[in-house]
């Protein structure tokens, strides 16, 4: 399958290249169409359209999240028993 990570690279193909292979497919079937070579084209169409511009990027690196996750959660336990107890326990969750 396509999807799969490339044997050497280990890289899995992007959602562009697959589009240009696709289109590329695409015209390759219509060419045969109009040959006769084919009765009808087969479907390319994605089984669920997904959008090509959502894409999601972390804010921190998984050592800046440790660090932060460490820092109040120390935070936490140094203020038990203070009146900001409660504020600081919310922003470590």
């Amino acid at each position: 399958m396509r999807l799969q990570p490339h044997p050497v690279t280990g890289k899995v193909p992007t959602r562009s290249i697959l589009h240009h292979e696709t289109v590329t497919l695409r015209q390759v079937m219509k060419t045969a169409l109009r040959h006769g070579w084919i009765s009808h084209p087969p479907d390319f169409s994605a089984p669920y359209r997904a959008s090509g511009k959502i894409s999601h990027r972390a804010w921190l690196s998984p050592e800046e999240y440790k660090q932060l996750y460490t820092h109040t959660r120390e935070r936490v336990t140094s203020t038990t028993g203070q009146s900001y107890q409660h504020p600081v326990a919310q922003l470590h969750d």
